[in-house]
Parts: C-alpha cells; sequence; structure tokens
C-alpha cells in the first residue's frame, strides 16, 4: 500500500496459493509492460486492488492490472488505468468470483490499443459502473470492453467511449438479461459479436443505450440465428426511450421491440446480481438440447456452464431432466466432479482455516502495534525508550508465537491438500477423453493437480512445453483449457506471452510475434514434435503435437523385450490423439511414434 513505482518491468507480482489474501492498495505504478499481475488458485483467499493509479506506455506492454489463474473472490475498485501505446487496461483470464467495479480506463493510442477491459474464460464476476476511454475510433483492435468465452457474468452500467468498437464479445459468454445499462458513445462499431461461435444470450429490456455516434451493433450471423438470441426493446410504448435502439443494427431481427411493464432500474440489486441464473430460460433449453451450428467446443463449454448452475435448481423441464442425465454420464459430469472435488480439497479443514485466518488477522494487528512502538521510540528518550523496551519484547514473543502456530496450521491444511490432490489426479486420469477440448481439460487438469501433489515445486520443462502447446491452440475448437494454460503458464514461469488468436484459429497457427511481443522462455519444440502426458500413465497416455501434423502418423507401442502390442495411425491434422493403456500390465514401455520422414522415441511408464 501506497508505494510509488516508476519505470519497473512489473511493479507489483503477487501470487499466493494459501487461505491467506493479497491485498494492492493506493500504489501508483509507472510500468513499460506490467503495472499488478495478480494469482490466487485458492477460493478460500481473497483479494483486494483498489484505489491504484497505473500507467503503462511501451509498444509491447500487456496490461495496467492482470488477473490470472484465481478462484479466490477478488474486488478491483476504483482503479485508475492508462494505456500510453499496446496492451490492455484490466485484464482477467481463467478467473472466477471477481468484482471490477468504479475503475476508470484510458486508451491512449487507438493504433496500438487493445483492450480497456479484457475478460478471457472468466465466470460468476460482476463487472458495474467502470468507464472506458478511447483515444479515437481507429486502430486494429481498440476496443472499449472485450469478452472472450466467459460465460456467467452480470455487465451493469458501464460506459465505453471513443473506441473503434464498445464490446466485442465472443466465443460462450453467456449473459441472459445481464449484458445491462451499457452506455455507447462515438465508436465505429458500438457492439460486435463476430460469428455463430459468439453467445451472448437474449437480452429482455437491459436498457443499454445508444448514445451520441454510438456506432451499429452487429451480430455476424444469419437472421434466424439472431432472432433466437434477441435485443427485447422498450421503443413502442408512451415512456419508450429511443436511445434503447442503436440507429443501425444487423441482422434486421436482432432487435426486437416490446413492452416493459416493468421498467426497472437496469442496475437495481435484484437484477444485477451473479447468482440470478434462470434454470429453465429458453437459452438455457437451447443450449441443453444442442445447436450444431456453433463449434463443438465452444457448446461442450456452454453445457459444462449450465450443467454446474443446474445443480441443485428445481426444474420440471423434460428437455433440462434429459440433459441432466446425459451430462451424469459423460465428460461434463466427469469434469465437473473434478472441479467440485477441488473446491472441496480447498474447503476441508474449515476449523484450522479460520483458526490460520483469526491468527493471521491478530499477526496484523500487533505488526501495526509493533510499528506505532518503533515511531514511538524514534522520539523518545532514553526513560521512554525503556518503558517502551518491554511492550516491544512481548508483542515479538507474541509474533513468534502465532509465527509457530501458522506454520503448524498451514503444514497440516497442506499436507491434506496434497492428499486429496492426489487422489484427484488419478481420478482425473481415468476420464475417457476423445476430442481436443477434452484431452486439453484433463491434461491441463493433471498438470495442476500434480503440482499441488508436489509441493507447488516447478514443473519440469516437459511438462512447460505441454502447456506452451496446449496455450497456442485456439480455444474456439480447442476448448476454455487453452486459457486455463496460458494463465498456468504465466504463473508457473513469471513470462508474460500474447497470443493472437485470429492467427491461432486460421488454418496456419502462428503465436504473435509482431509489437515486440515477449516470448515464454519454455522448450520450443521441432516441427512435428510431440510430448507424451501423464508419465507415469494409468489407462490412458496422451500425445500432443506442436502443430497439426501435415502427413498421417503411426503410433507403435513395444515391451521392453521388442514385442510390439499396439498399432494406432493418427491422421493428418491431427493435434492431440489419446491412447488407451487401461489393457497393459504396469511397466515400461517403448513408444515409436513415425511420420514422414521422422521418428521419436519415448519411454511410458504404466502404473496403477
Amino acid at each position: 500500500t501506497e508505494n510509488e513505482m516508476l519505470q519497473r518491468e512489473v511493479g507489483i507480482w503477487a501470487a499466493i496459493g494459501s487461505a491467506g489474501g493479497i491485498s494492492n492498495t493506493n500504489n501508483e505504478i509507472e510500468a513499460p509492460r506490467l503495472g499488478i499481475v495478480f494469482a490466487h488458485p485458492d477460493p478460500n483467499g481473497g483479494a483486494v486492488i483498489t484505489d491504484n493509479i497505473v500507467n503503462t506506455d511501451t509498444e509491447n506492454a500487456i496490461a495496467g492490472i492482470w488477473q490470472l489463474f484465481s478462484s479466490a473472490p477478488a474486488l478491483l475498485g476504483n482503479n485508475t488505468v492508462t494505456v500510453g501505446k499496446a496492451g490492455l487496461g484490466i485484464g482477467s483470464a481463467a478467473a472466477a468470483k471477481s468484482t471490477l467495479r468504479d475503475n476508470a480506463v484510458s486508451l491512449s493510442d487507438p493504433t496500438a490499443a487493445a483492450a480497456g477491459i479484457d475478460l478471457a474464460n472468466v465466470t460468476k464476476s460482476l463487472l458495474e459502473d467502470n468507464t472506458v476511454t478511447g483515444g479515437g475510433t481507429g486502430g486494429p483492435d481498440n476496443i472499449a470492453l472485450r469478452i472472450v468465452s466467459s460465460a456467467g457474468n452480470v455487465y451493469c452500467c458501464n460506459t465505453l467511449s471513443n473506441t473503434r468498437i464498445g464490446a466485442h464479445i465472443s466465443g460462450g459468454s453467456l449473459a441472459t438479461d445481464n449484458f445491462r445499462g451499457t452506455s455507447f458513445s462515438n465508436h465505429a462499431t458500438s457492439l460486435l459479436l463476430p460469428d455463430v461461435n459468439a453467445i451472448l444470450g437474449t437480452q429482455t429490456h437491459t436498457k443499454n443505450r445508444w448514445l451520441q455516434d454510438a456506432g451499429p451493433a452487429v451480430y455476424e450471423v444469419s437472421s434466424n440465428f439472431a432472432e433466437n438470441l434477441p435485443f427485447f426493446v422498450d421503443v413502442s410504448s408512451s415512456n419508450g426511450d429511443p436511445s434503447y435502439e442503436p440507429e443501425d443494427f444487423s441482422p434486421e431481427d436482432w432487435f426486437q421491440s416490446a413492452t416493459d411493464t416493468e421498467d426497472m432500474d437496469p442496475c437495481d440489486e435484484e437484477v444485477c446480481m451473479v447468482n440470478g441464473f434462470a434454470p429453465e430460460s429458453d437459452d438455457v433449453k437451447k443450449i441443453a438440447l444442442g445447436d450444431t451450428l456453433i463449434s463443438a467446443a465452444v457448446l461442450w463449454e456452454l453445457q459444462r456452464y449450465v450443467y454446474e448452475r443446474l445443480q441443485g435448481a428445481s426444474v420440471s423441464n423434460p428437455t433440462i431432466f434429459e440433459f441432466l442425465a446425459r451430462s451424469d454420464t459423460n465428460s461434463i459430469g466427469a469434469f465437473y466432479a473434478i472441479q467440485d472435488g477441488i473446491n472441496a480439497m480447498f474447503s476441508a479443514d474449515s476449523l484450522e482455516r479460520n483458526q490460520l485466518k483469526y491468527n493471521l488477522a491478530l499477526v496484523e494487528q500487533k505488526l501495526d502495534s509493533l510499528v506505532h512502538i518503533d515511531e514511538q521510540m524514534l522520539e523518545a528518550d532514553s526513560a521512554g525508550i525503556a518503558a517502551l523496551m518491554p511492550v516491544k519484547i512481548q508483542l515479538l514473543g507474541d509474533l513468534f508465537e502465532l509465527s509457530s502456530d501458522n506454520k503448524d496450521l498451514s503444514e497440516g491444511i497442506w499436507s491434506n491438500v496434497k492428499s486429496e490432490a492426489g487422489k484427484l489426479y488419478s481420478q482425473n486420469d481415468s476420464i475417457s477423453a476423445t476430442h481436443s477440448f477434452e484431452i486439453n481439460e484433463k491434461v491441463v487438469n493433471g498438470l495442476y493437480l500434480n503440482w499441488l501433489d508436489n509441493d507447488t515445486e516447478p514443473l519440469d520443462s516437459t511438462a512447460i512445453a505441454l502447456l506452451q502447446s496446449i496455450a497456442e491452440q485456439c480455444p474456439l475448437t480447442d476448448g476454455n483449457a487453452v486459457y486455463r494454460a496460458r494463465a498456468f503458464l504465466s504463473v508457473l514461469t513469471r513470462a508474460h506471452a500474447s497470443y493472437n488468436d485470429s492467427l491461432l484459429c486460421a488454418p496456419m497457427s502462428a503465436m504473435i510475434g509482431n509489437n515486440g511481443a515477449y516470448q515464454l522462455p519454455a522448450v520450443k519444440l521441432q516441427k512435428d514434435a510431440c510430448v507424451l502426458f501423464p508419465n507415469p500413465a494409468q489407462n490412458e497416455i496422451n500425445i500432443f503435437w506442436n502443430s497439426p501434423l501435415e502427413n498421417s502418423a503411426s503410433v507403435l507401442v513395444f515391451d521392453l523385450l521388442g514385442k510390439q502390442l499396439k498399432q494406432e495411425v493418427v491422421g493428418a491434422g491431427t493435434t492431440a490423439q489419446a491412447i488407451r493403456t487401461g489393457d497393459l500390465p504396469e511397466g515400461m514401455y517403448i513408444f515409436r511414434i513415425r511420420t514422414k520422414g521422422r521418428e521419436s522415441v519415448h519411454k511410458v511408464v504404466i502404473k496403477r
């Protein structure tokens, strides 16, 4: 708190994995690339990032404030962020349960700026009363609010102005009736959903406002598709406000007129809350039924979100019942069980965790008292110092005693976390994964659980390369585990990468390299090179190639006597392939992977 940091590569990096918290308040930071970065994967912790002034001003800046790989509730409030050239104002990736409120973001250079507020795979979060102001309507990106594959968030009364795009929404970002009270002004395009994979959901009388020169709202889909996910606006009744509808929008059936009988404040507490999920809404039914127009990965992620939110909900619709029954026995239910197990793992030992939190609060109080005594001693004479010294010694004794208690509590809690992580690792390894998005989810879960089971020791170069191979995939086809891999990778390596998904989702994948973007210092695989995970394996091992195979490949499995036990052919264009090993006895095996003109040999241990 109350620090001044000038011209630092990174201002503050805060990462924690225990039940404690992170607090960054009232700091003034000028950092060329990153102002504040924080990561807190323990849902029992918390983060408070408030009242900071952050400026970035380089061509390869990443963000003013950047949240990564976080499950702890976080408040990002009343921060002032200025993006002088490139990068994000406030970015959040692979995070949940955050509140972004009353932040002011300024994008100074429209030709270089990325986005004012950027969410990638963020869930159960609230954005309210934030203001993003740009420097003009040009540039290749220059987006006020960018939302990517982030379902279940609520957006209330944010003000967006003077950027190329006001709000850009892509991937499965379902927020039925929760995109509320947004104010658009001076944009080339106010609201853009670029394709059928952009799912915001139906909006009924949410009173978004298109003010002066707001620009058109564009959903780049067919009329029939847009009609199924409409904006219902009140422009026909006597009290209708014409600014609730953009002057220009397409397709023509996207915005529809209806009378608003309730006329509710768009940011009323009754509607502006993250827990306001409607289990039998039309949007939920459509997702439960499935939609062959959107990508399999986007549909799967949306169905995972819906399945999680339906747990414990009261439903009577047969479509929802059938969806729940089906999901209970497929990968959606299986991966929900893993996440539920992780949550339970962190929620265990509640008495010990509460005692630890209480002790940490006492530590803070006693440290404050110690500071106060030290300040008094600086001004005191010898008699005053002599009188204060016993009090100081007592405080130090109390702190050492608390420290010892906290160490014992923490070690006990962590021992149980490790034990449960090992069990969940085995459970995760038993999940049958066929599609790349399922395999990616399985692998990222496995690496994370293995990391916990090994006292959060650094991952080896093979695991880092595996994470990087997932991070460089296309999220629209390979799932939200891509975002988790990117965030986890940044936390592990403290390296900061920029990814251009427009290129990654094109036929030829490529990591962004222009504008001096920093490349991760991880192992870079040769063309057609692959990694195998997990190793040791139980019932399945996954092979990941660093780029789509140009030609078909053969996977041959031998025992140590040279006897061939398996052979599978993998088609051209493949990036990941699962090989079943449940029928192999425990022991070591040789995997030979042959592509045109190249062969790699891997030793794999089967252990149960």
